[in-house]
C-alpha cells in the first residue's frame, strides 16, 4: 500500500486489509514522503503483519512499490490504494480462484465507485479471458488495485511497475496477458473512492492522457521483436516515441488542460474543471476552443447543481 498524504482515508484502507477473512499475509505500507498527518496515523498501527517503510522524499507510486518489491516473499501480490477499501472476503476469493485455476497468473474483481457525495455505483468489467486479451489492446480491462498476481512471473514479463503515470497498471496487465491467462472475478470486492486531488498530483503531463498510445506502441514492439525498447534499454528509441506523441502538446500547450477539463467534468470535479479551464485560456488565449470549454464547464456544472438539488 503506497501512501502519500492520505490522512483522511488511510486508516479505513488499512482496517479493510487487516480485517480480511484470509489472514496469512504481510502488509507493506510505504509512506511516500507524506507532509500531512499520514505518518502519524500509520505509526499507530501495531499489527505484526504490517511492515512500515518511511521514505523521506516523494518518489511516486511506481517508485515506492518497486522500492520494496525485493522484500516481498509472498506467492501473490496485490497493490492497494490508500484512499480505498476492500470487501472483507476479497483476498479469500481471489486466492481461492488462483489456487484452483493454475493456468491463470492474475485476476481482478468488479468494484464500486464512490463519488464525493458518498454515493456508490457498480462498475462491471469483462470476465472472459479471450475477450479481455482483445480489449486490452485498446484500453484497460482491470481496475489496478484489484489485480492480484503471482509474484514468480514478474521477472519474465519485465518487472512490476514502469513509469506511465496513471497507466502503470494497464502496462502491467498488458505484459501479463501476453504470456498468461487473466480474468476478473464476477464479484464486487473493492471500493474505489473518487478524489479530486488525484487529478493534480505530481507528474501531471501529457503521459497522463496519452500513456495508452505509448503502451500500444510498446506492445507492438513486443509482438514483433519479443521485447520492447524499455526491456532492451534502448532509451533513444523510447525518447523518440515520446517525442512523436508529445508533438500536439508542444504545438498547443492548452491541449493538456483541455484534456484535464474533460476528465474533471466526467468525474464531476467542478473546482478542478474551472481551474483547468482558466489555465487553458492563459496557456493559449488565442485559441477559441478554450473559451468554449470554459462556457461548457459553466453550463454542465450549473446543470449538475440543479439536478443535485
Amino acid at each position: 500500500m503506497p501512501v502519500y498524504n492520505a490522512s483522511r482515508y488511510v486508516q479505513q484502507a488499512i482496517d479493510s486489509v487487516l480485517g480480511q477473512t484470509f489472514s496469512d499475509f504481510e502488509l507493506f505500507i510505504i509512506d511516500d514522503g507524506s507532509t500531512d498527518r499520514t505518518r502519524e496515523i500509520l505509526k499507530r498501527n501495531s499489527d505484526p503483519r504490517i511492515r512500515l517503510f518511511l521514505l523521506e522524499k516523494n518518489i511516486g507510486k511506481v517508485g515506492a512499490c518497486n522500492h520494496v518489491l525485493s522484500e516481498c516473499t509472498a506467492k501473490y501480490i496485490t497493490i492497494h490504494d490508500a484512499d480505498d477499501y476492500s470487501h472483507a472476503r476479497r483476498f479469500e476469493r481471489q486466492i481461492h480462484f488462483l489456487e484452483n485455476n493454475p493456468s491463470f497468473a492474475m485476476c481482478g474483481t468488479q468494484f464500486y465507485e464512490i463519488n464525493g457525495r458518498g454515493e456508490t455505483r457498480k462498475i462491471s468489467l469483462e470476465t472472459d479471458p479471450d475477450r479481455i486479451n482483445e480489449l486490452l489492446k485498446e484500453d484497460s480491462q482491470f481496475h489496478g488495485p484489484t489485480m492480484m498476481l503471482k509474484k514468480e512471473i514478474l521477472q519474465e514479463i519485465g518487472g512490476l511497475y514502469r513509469d506511465f503515470r496513471n497507466k502503470e497498471d494497464v502496462d502491467l496487465a498488458m505484459r501479463i496477458a501476453e504470456k498468461y491467462r487473466v480474468t476478473n472475478l464476477n464479484e464486487y470486492l473493492y471500493y474505489y473512492r473518487l478524489i479530486p486531488q488525484g487529478l493534480s498530483k505530481v507528474n501531471f503531463d501529457f503521459l497522463r492522457f496519452e500513456g495508452l498510445k505509448v503502451l500500444q506502441a510498446l506492445a507492438r514492439e513486443r509482438q514483433e521483436e519479443g521485447k520492447d525498447c524499455l526491456m532492451t534499454g534502448d532509451v533513444e528509441r523510447y525518447n523518440n516515441l515520446l517525442s512523436e506523441i508529445k508533438q500536439p502538446y508542444i504545438q498547443d500547450p492548452s491541449l493538456l488542460y483541455r484534456k484535464a477539463i474533460s476528465l474533471s467534468v466526467y468525474f464531476k470535479f467542478w473546482r478542478n474543471a474551472y481551474l483547468y479551464a482558466f489555465k487553458a485560456i492563459f496557456a493559449n488565449p488565442l485559441k477559441s476552443v478554450n473559451y468554449r470549454e470554459f462556457l461548457y464547464v459553466i453550463k454542465v456544472s450549473i446543470l449538475d447543481l440543479i439536478e443535485g438539488g
